[in-house]
């Protein structure tokens, strides 16, 4: 993994989702459905690591958008079972 990579654990999961990273401090994380629909949001987070909990997602595709405290952004993708 590059230091400034967000891993997303398990993949795919059934309710809770783990997201890290080896250096890169999180702020905001935002969760998208497959048609762009905000489904949830995390703000204030400040770690580089974080356990969220999906598990009243609807089973599906989704996207994970994470805000770093550098400003970078990192889209990835889940799916929920």
């Amino acid at each position: 993994m590059k230091k400034t990579e967000i891993t997303l654990n398990p993949n795919p999961t059934h309710g809770e989702l783990r997201i890290e990273s080896e250096e890169l401090k999180m702020i905001e994380i935002q969760i998208f459905d497959i048609v762009g629909r905000v489904a949830m949001q995390f703000p204030m987070i400040n770690s580089s690591q974080t356990m969220l909990n999906v598990e009243h997602l609807d089973n599906g595709l989704y996207f994970i958008k994470v805000f770093t405290e550098n400003g970078e952004q990192k889209t990835k993708k889940f799916v929920k079972r």
